[in-house]
């Protein structure tokens, strides 16, 4: 069972690289181990997700079906930023 999710969305300033923002989050299991965890990171470049995830919870094509569901929901966002959360769908 899941403990908690932390998730926090930040801009990272750096005089070394040009300006990117960054979400993250994380979901812990009541032992405070992590289930799982990604990353997603805008640039001038993209964008791009990582994720890291418990196997032995987890298959890869669960994790594959997630990180598809997860761009799906991102690209009706920007599609429309407008709508109501509740009508954000991952089809």
């Amino acid at each position: 069972a899941v403990k908690r999710l932390n998730a926090r969305n930040f801009a990272v300033k750096d005089m070394d690289r040009p300006p990117m923002s960054e979400f993250h989050a994380m979901l812990i299991d009541r032992q405070d181990r992590d289930v799982f965890e990604f990353f997603v990171t805008e640039t001038e470049a993209g964008i791009t997700e990582q994720w890291t995830y418990r196997t032995d919870l987890f298959d890869r094509e669960t994790v594959e079906e997630m990180t598809r569901a997860f761009g799906s929901v991102l690209e009706n966002i920007v599609r429309d930023a407008s709508a109501p959360l509740g009508s954000i769908t991952s089809a």
